[in-house]
């Protein structure tokens, strides 16, 4: 609420009383508590802070946002004093503000200007304005101290005084003020108010410290104009030139002329230069000299240059035709035109043109338009409108006078609008121009997305492909996926939302898109591509995801290896490269080796199950520590013990020893050292420190040296390890014989024979059986040597040692030497194998006899007969002795051999006597015995069918006529005659067998149809057909159609060169057709039974009229083959589009219907 001062009894505010406060949180209301009235002011954030100056027409409120506002609330205007403020406060009793605005004091002396603030920087926070005793300071905070700042007393008391209306005194206080922005401001609000309160001296004084001296010399000349009146402001001069003053030339003519001066008046107004008001108030009041005035007034227009003011004279006067030209000469031509049309002035055609030319020469292209069009010049306002841009106004002509020029204007007009930038107005008229393309263009430039589809829905796919890929482009910056897909694959770019959906990791979208619209090829090309950049970009994850789509774990593999990604890479290995994991373990434990990154090298070697590699990296390396850690981890107490040798080695001397003591690995060392060939260092150890080992180290350096081809020294160290029985196997495996026995006679008498035993299976080996027999029997084992003769087939050999050494086992040896002879088939002929079997069958051997029977070959025995009867034998024997199953095996096996020498009717009797009738008839007809297959298949008509099947199917791969005609079955080899192509003997059998018609007509169709697919011989087609008979259509009619449209369809040059040739063809294919609708109704209908144009009457017709027209036009009937011509093209699908229109116009230009002849040669392609 505002405090009201003590004020005088004449101020506006001496009874203010007002109210503001909060609606809510960002409205302000100001209630006056005298009238009830009320305003308020509304904020775009909360207020926190608002107060009324004293005279409250001033209302200062600040917002959270810190922002300072000043309301006046007698014009309701609002102005912002600071963007940010800390702390605001009225001056006590004055209209004076003070702020803060951070570091910076600013002081508003005079509020009413509020561009003109005082500011002082200061330190600290103001925290309180004092003002007492003349003076006024702002208290500021500078936390460790207060200081105060003074303000001008002298500015805050001027405020005061134009409060009291004592302008004196505020000119006193402002005269004694240094010249600032402040004063400035001061001076004209104080000149305001003293002339608005008819204080005309202090005006005066203000108007003087302005430095106004035009104005103060105004001022002091209406001073002295009061002083010498006695009426002082009220007289009417001086209210006169008050009012003038004021700049309200009205009110001081009207209080001239109230008091009669109009000679005042006049100069009043000359004095203004505003000579028509002189001259009208000369013509009212009836001046003496109005109408020298008046001329000299008009005189005064023409030579200062104001001829449109002239012309105005002249249009008011009624002379109108010295008005247009002054208006002309003016460069005024609208306001002609307006006399012409409003006065009906006669536009005579000079006229016209210098209004028109007034109208271009300004460039007022439209209004000379309308001028031209109101002057009945069409063509000449068309120009013009078109010149000015005026397209609005070309396009109302044209639909009135020029209607072929409406599209052309509109699209002008859309170009117009697009040159100036007002593209979404250029696609209407686009639109109006059937210009489809440029409206698009238009729609997408000025961004009318939604306009933009609707045109694009209205054109083809081709011209709507590049701006749908730039609306798919707009719907990919607004983030819109889903249309953007579907205009890129509108546009024909799947491949361009794929690259949308992989830069937005969408992953599954991209790949559903390039799945359902690219080939798999450029799927691949396209995901390998976006891999590559992600790759380039850092994006590992993402570029893998695509490599994987497409199924290419490798090039994922080959990224993370180039990025250094191990871990990555192996993962993907063992997903998807399972069969390379191990070898990809070995290549990064070696490249991390190389660099030096022994830890992780170690990681590889292992997961490769290459320990051994990470024991020896670290061997080399000299980090033995590490070394026997990944060999006990990973190989155990023995790998360690390795290893440990390994390092004591590397030590040498006490050292190495040492370390292999204190790892109580004496033996273990010694065991490795005979493993690594360090025999002298195990022998040392082993007589210094474990006595026991030495007879094994003896062995294992033995078995070195004999695995060196050592074999003396290996032989001495074998004797050292007690082991003579090794040196005597070593000499056995070296075929050193005589050292083998010279070592067993020394040291193990007992290996001799095993000697000569082995010796003896070497001359075996090398064919050398006497030898190897003297060996045997040295060893005695002559069991041994009677074992190698049957084993190599020498049975007189063997029967001679069996008699010398094994008489006991003479009779077996003789029998076996006879079974085996049997058994291979090297008896040599019948008598030995039918011997053998029997003396098998005495001993009840039935199996062995069957065998020795059925080993009988070809090859062995070249009489077929003896063969067959050798294994009739065999199932013989079967049959009498052994069972049911085996019986049919056996007999079976007897055929199928005896089917492979060619004695079907042999196998086939076997089989009959088994009971297998079917196996015998068809292992009768297999071998074509058809008399012993219709022998076997009497009493089966089934049996029967299939042997004549058979027989025919046998006729027919040998494409036998002649037999196939024999058995009855003329229509087979009818059909093979077909096949051949040999029509004359067809025709020869035809006759022959004296088919009737129906069989003819079928064979004859089948004739001209191969004739006309070849196109070879078309007479020779037709001929077949007259002579043989035709078939009815139905199913031929596709023959028909073809064979009428080759013949009909001859070119002129074939036709020309053979006339009567094709006119006895075309005739007798007539006949043909006739004979065949004539005798069959049922081929006036298609094979569907509907009257057609491809049916068989249009055929018939087509054939009728060409042959009528070759007919006419051999008897010199033109005229009729003219009308028949033109029949003719109701063929047009008959006969060649191009022939029916040549026959037509040619016979049409020879009888001289030109336009006719126009229209068919023109109608020729």
């Amino acid at each position: 609420m505002n405090e009201p001062q003590p004020t005088r009894a004449d101020d506006d505010f001496a009874n203010s009383k007002k109210m503001a406060y909060l609606l809510d949180a960002q409205t302000i209301n100001i209630k006056d508590l005298v009238t009830g009235s009320s305003s308020t002011v509304s904020q775009n954030s909360k207020i926190d802070w608002l107060e009324l100056n004293g005279r409250a027409n001033l209302l200062l409120f600040r917002d959270k946002r810190r922002q300072l506002h000043l309301y006046d609330v007698r014009t309701q205007a609002r102005t912002t004093l600071l963007t940010y403020c800390t702390y605001v406060q009225w001056v006590p009793h004055s209209d004076v503000v003070v702020a803060q605005n951070r570091g910076s004091l600013c002081v508003w002396y005079n509020i009413h200007t509020p561009d003109q603030v005082t500011v002082h920087q200061i330190k600290g926070r103001v925290v309180d304005i004092e003002r007492a005793n003349g003076r006024t300071e702002v208290i500021v905070d500078e936390l460790l101290s207060t200081a105060s700042y003074l303000l001008d007393e002298a500015l805050i008391e001027f405020g005061s005084a134009i409060d009291d209306h004592a302008y004196d005194r505020a000119a006193d206080i402002l005269e004694i003020l240094e010249r600032s922005p402040e004063a400035e401001g001061m001076w004209k609000k104080l000149e305001e108010i003293a002339f608005s309160g008819n204080n005309l001296l202090v005006a005066h004084r203000c108007a003087a410290a302005l430095g106004n001296v035009g104005r103060a010399r105004y001022l002091h000349r209406l001073n002295k104009l009061v002083r010498k009146n006695a009426m002082g402001l009220d007289y009417f001069l001086v209210r006169s030139r008050h009012a003038l003053l004021q700049k309200d030339g009205r009110a001081a003519e009207n209080i001239l002329l109230l008091q009669g001066n109009v000679t005042e008046a006049i100069r009043m107004h000359h004095q203004l230069h505003n000579l028509d008001r002189a001259v009208a108030i000369a013509k009212e009041r009836k001046y003496p000299d109005a109408m020298k005035m008046q001329l000299d007034h008009f005189q005064y227009l023409l030579d200062s240059n104001q001829v449109s003011k002239a012309a105005y004279l002249k249009e008011a006067g009624g002379e109108f035709l010295p008005a247009i030209e002054l208006y002309l000469q003016g460069g005024m031509p609208s306001h002609a035109v307006r006399l012409i049309k409003h006065n009906n002035v006669d536009n005579s055609p000079a006229i016209v043109e210098q209004v028109a030319a007034s109208f271009t020469s300004g460039g007022l292209y439209e209004q000379a338009g309308e001028f031209y069009q109101f002057a009945d010049q069409l063509q000449r306002a068309m120009d013009a409108f078109l010149k000015g841009s005026s397209f609005r106004k070309a396009v109302e002509l044209a639909r009135k006078h020029f209607p072929g020029r409406v599209v052309e204007l509109h699209e002008r007009w859309g170009d117009y609008l697009i040159e100036n930038n007002q593209v979404d107005m250029a696609i209407n008229h686009y639109i109006e121009a059937s210009l489809s393309s440029k409206a698009i263009e238009a729609a997408l430039t000025c961004r009318q997305w939604t306009r933009a589809i609707q045109l694009l829905e209205s054109v083809e796919c081709s011209m709507a492909q590049p701006y749908l890929c730039r609306l798919a482009h707009h719907y990919e910056d607004i983030d819109d996926t889903r249309e953007a897909e579907r205009f890129y694959v509108a546009a024909g770019a799947p491949e361009k939302a794929v690259e949308m959906y992989t830069r937005v990791n969408l992953w599954d979208c991209a790949h559903k898109v390039a799945s359902s619209y690219m080939e798999p090829r450029e799927v691949s090309l396209l995901y390998i591509s976006q891999a590559q950049h992600l790759e380039a970009e850092g994006n590992l994850k993402d570029a893998e995801k695509l490599y994987l789509t497409i199924d290419e774990p490798d090039l994922a593999i080959n990224m993370y290896k180039k990025q250094r990604k191990y871990d990555a890479m192996v993962q993907l290995v063992e997903k998807h490269r399972q069969e390379l994991l191990k070898e990809t373990h070995q290549y990064l434990a070696q490249h991390l080796e190389s660099e030096g990154n022994l830890r992780d090298a170690e990681h590889h070697y292992c997961e490769a199950n290459e320990w051994l590699s990470a024991v020896n990296m670290y061997r080399t390396n000299d980090i033995w520590e590490e070394a026997m850690r990944v060999a006990t981890m990973h190989g155990g107490p023995n790998a360690s013990k390795r290893v440990a040798y390994a390092w004591a080695l590397s030590l040498g001397g006490d050292a190495g020893a040492k370390l292999l003591t204190k790892q109580g690995l004496i033996e273990p060392a010694i065991d490795y050292a005979v493993e690594s060939g360090a025999f002298d260092h195990a022998f040392e150890l082993a007589r210094s420190a474990c006595p026991e080992k030495l007879s094994d180290v003896h062995l294992k350096h033995a078995l070195y040296l004999e695995d060196e081809e050592r074999y003396k020294e290996a032989e001495l160290e074998f004797i050292q390890a007690r082991k003579p029985r090794e040196a005597v196997d070593m000499y056995i495996h070296q075929q050193a014989w005589s050292d083998a026995l010279a070592v067993a006679n020394t040291y193990d008498p007992t290996a001799a024979s095993d000697i000569y035993i082995s010796q003896a299976r070497v001359k075996v080996d090398a064919g050398k059986y006497q030898h190897a027999e003297e060996l045997f029997l040295l060893a005695a084992k002559p069991e041994l040597a009677l074992s190698m003769y049957k084993d190599a087939g020498m049975w007189v050999e063997a029967l001679a040692l069996a008699e010398r050494h094994l008489p006991h086992m003479l009779s077996n040896v003789s029998l076996a030497y006879s079974q085996a002879e049997a058994r291979r088939g090297t008896g040599g002929s019948k008598i030995n194998f039918i011997s053998t079997g029997q003396q098998l069958e005495q001993k009840g051997q039935w199996d062995s006899a069957v065998d020795a029977y059925l080993n009988a070959r070809q090859e062995l025995i070249k009489d077929p007969g003896d063969l067959e009867e050798i294994w009739y034998c065999a199932v013989a024997v079967a049959r009498q002795h052994m069972p049911t199953n085996r019986c049919h095996d056996i007999v079976a096996d007897v055929s199928r051999k005896l089917r492979e020498i060619g004695r079907h009717e042999t196998a086939a009797e076997l089989l009959r006597e088994s009971n297998d009738l079917r196996g015998a008839i068809e292992c009768a007809i297999e071998g074509r015995c058809w008399a012993k297959a219709r022998e076997l298949a009497i009493g089966s008509s089934e049996f029967e069918a299939e042997v004549d099947l058979a027989y025919q199917a046998a006729l027919r791969s040998a494409e036998d006529t002649d037999g196939l005609f024999e058995l009855g079955h003329r229509a087979a080899a009818m059909d093979i005659l077909v096949e051949r192509r040999e029509w004359d003997k067809l025709w020869q059998k035809i006759d022959y067998e004296g088919f009737n018609f129906s069989v003819r007509a079928k064979y004859a169709g089948l004739q001209a149809a191969q004739i006309t697919s070849d196109g070879t011989n078309l007479i020779m087609a037709v001929h077949t057909l007259n002579q043989h008979g035709a078939p009815p259509p139905g199913s031929n009619m596709k023959m028909y159609r073809a064979l009428v449209v080759a013949v009909l369809g001859q070119d002129h040059s074939q036709v020309h060169l053979d006339q009567k040739h094709h006119k006895t063809l075309v005739s007798e294919l007539r006949n043909v057709l006739f004979d065949l609708g004539r005798s069959n109704k049922e081929t006036q209908h298609d094979a569907l039974g509907v009257h057609t144009s491809d049916g068989f009457e249009q055929l018939l017709m087509a054939t009728h009229y060409y042959n009528l027209y070759l007919t006419c036009m051999q008897h010199g009937l033109k005229g009729i083959a003219l009308k028949i011509s033109v029949t003719l093209i109701r063929y047009a699908g008959i006969i060649p589009i191009d022939k029916v229109f040549y026959l037509a116009g040619t016979i049409a230009r020879d009888q001289g219907h030109d336009n006719l002849a126009f229209f068919a040669s023109k109608s020729i392609h």
